[in-house]
């Protein structure tokens, strides 16, 4: 869970959401499938989930789409993802580093509640 802090841009991790989401979508929707082209998609849909938790997050933005990939492996119709829980715990703990830092820039110091939660 890399955290570069508070640069206001958005990173490409809303365009890597958005793709996997289209994989996703191509996976269920033209079925049935050769055995090799469904496992490629579901390797490149991994690589992207993967790609996704380990990024920097910079802004609202990113963290809200982290969040997004959460919510889509928990009501993915296949049941459960072995990423599912890391993509979660990833989400809380950017979020609260982003917002720590955050706070640290307007206020001086560390935020009440999020800074606990900061996994140095």
């Amino acid at each position: 869970m890399g955290h570069n802090i508070v640069t206001k841009q958005e990173t490409e991790i809303g365009s890597m959401l958005a793709l996997h989401q289209e994989i996703e979508r191509l996976r269920r929707d033209h079925q049935p499938m050769p055995d090799r082209a469904m496992d490629a998609l579901g390797d490149a849909a991994a690589v992207l989930r993967s790609a996704i938790i380990d990024a920097p997050v910079t802004c609202e933005a990113d963290v809200a789409s982290k969040f997004r990939l959460v919510a889509a492996l928990i009501e993915h119709e296949s049941g459960e993802f072995s990423d599912e829980y890391c993509a979660a715990a990833g989400a809380f703990s950017d979020l609260a580093a982003f917002r720590n830092e955050e706070w640290k820039q307007d206020i001086g110091s560390s935020h009440p509640n999020y800074a606990a939660h900061v996994q140095q």
